[in-house]
């Protein structure tokens, strides 16, 4: 499921991923699980309109350093973000 998202959402075909975590979030009410997963990539990204409203790209501690500034994501990342990425 995480191969076909990257390139239905960035345009992006690889057959590595590494997976970061996973965890089980309540949001609106609704459990779900979350999984992240990384890799490196060198080759034009396009972001997909009709899936996303925008996007970034930043390391670990980038990011984390991000929310502590208050920067907003999407409230389930920035969920998931507080369990598994804060370690």
């Amino acid at each position: 499921a995480a191969k076909r998202e990257l390139e239905e959402e960035l345009g992006v075909t690889k057959d590595k991923l590494e997976f970061i975590g996973k965890k089980k979030i309540t949001y609106e009410g609704v459990g779900r699980f979350v999984s992240i997963f990384k890799t490196t990539y060198d080759g034009d990204i396009q972001i997909n309109k009709d899936e996303l409203e925008g996007g970034g790209f930043f390391d670990i501690p980038t990011i984390n350093k991000m929310i502590d500034g208050g920067e907003k994501f999407t409230p389930v990342f920035e969920l998931f973000s507080i369990e598994v990425l804060k370690k």
